[in-house]
Formats: C-alpha cells, sequence, structure tokens
C-alpha cells in the first residue's frame, strides 16, 4: 500500500474487501483504507466520483481511490463506532 498510510489496525472483513484503520502520513491523521476485492475499475471510478461530490452530516467523507499491484484502494475518513451491521 501507499507509503502515505500506514496500517494500524484491521476493523473489519467483507465480501467487498478488508477495512483497516490507518494512519495518513501527509495528512497526519486516522483515516479508513478499504481493500477491494474483485473491483471492476470503471465501476469504482465511477462511484469514487459521485461520492467525492457528496456532503452530508450522515455520510462518511471520501479521500481517495487508488489502485496498487492489481488491487484497488478507498480511502475515507475514520468514524468510531463499529459498522452499521453491528
Amino acid at each position: 500500500m501507499k507509503a502515505q498510510y500506514e496500517i494500524l489496525a484491521e476493523l473489519d472483513q467483507g465480501a467487498f474487501g478488508a477495512v483497516y484503520m490507518a494512519h495518513d502520513g501527509h495528512l497526519d491523521k486516522v483515516v479508513a483504507v478499504k481493500q477491494l476485492t474483485n473491483a471492476d475499475p470503471k465501476v469504482l471510478r465511477d462511484e469514487a466520483r459521485i461520492l467525492s461530490e457528496l456532503r452530508h452530516e450522515n455520510i462518511v467523507g471520501f479521500r481517495q481511490l487508488f489502485p496498487e499491484d492489481g488491487q484497488w484502494f478507498m480511502v475515507m475518513d475514520y468514524v468510531k463506532g463499529g459498522s452499521l451491521a453491528k
């Protein structure tokens, strides 16, 4: 993963990938990084474009989408409290 992000802990795993708590070294901030599996790059780019335009107190903020070594990663704001399912 990009040197910008230092993984601190694995938060959860699901059908679409794993989610990690990470430290963003450029912003000195904790973020959530989702490692996506079986992802269609076109669909991911479209979703990222839409997410980047959404602003609401009940929507987790989108930071970045990037590919690395054949995998796609999505960076979002880190929100304490666990998953919605829990």
